[in-house]
């Protein structure tokens, strides 16, 4: 290898233009990924937290009413669920007796689909139940 070109090796090894973008250009994507992820498990969490609370708030009535059906609690419950994108709840009821008395156990479940950039779409399966006694 001659001297000449030996020396632009070593100049065009020290010259710090463009590292910067080059950096960037591999850094940005593991970054943005990452940010949009958290964006999305916090309104995942957030749609869980709300859907929780619709279906706690629509199962009131079997508090007076025993005979209120799953149905009528599923339509209660997607009827507050405005801005939220929760297609395919599914409520059930399931009556126990207990020492104390009898109670329902009200269970429901959902889809999430997730939407990140670059990423397949994935679809969660959340699913909780709460207790309602009744007597």
């Amino acid at each position: 290898m001659s001297a000449r070109r030996w020396r632009g090796l070593q100049a065009l090894r020290r010259c710090a233009r463009g590292g910067a973008t080059v950096e960037m250009a591999l850094v940005f994507p593991v970054l943005a990924a990452f940010l949009f992820g958290t964006f999305e498990i916090g309104w995942a969490m957030h749609c869980g937290a709300t859907v929780r609370s619709a279906v706690e708030h629509a199962a009131r009535p079997l508090l007076s009413n025993a005979t209120t059906s799953a149905a009528t609690i599923q339509a209660a419950a997607q009827a507050d669920l405005n801005g939220v994108p929760v297609k395919n709840l599914q409520v059930t009821l399931t009556n126990e007796n207990l020492s104390g008395g009898s109670v329902v156990l009200v269970s429901w479940q959902y889809t999430y689909d997730t939407m990140l950039p670059f990423v397949p779409t994935t679809a969660f399966r959340f699913d909780s139940s709460t207790i309602v006694p009744v007597d």
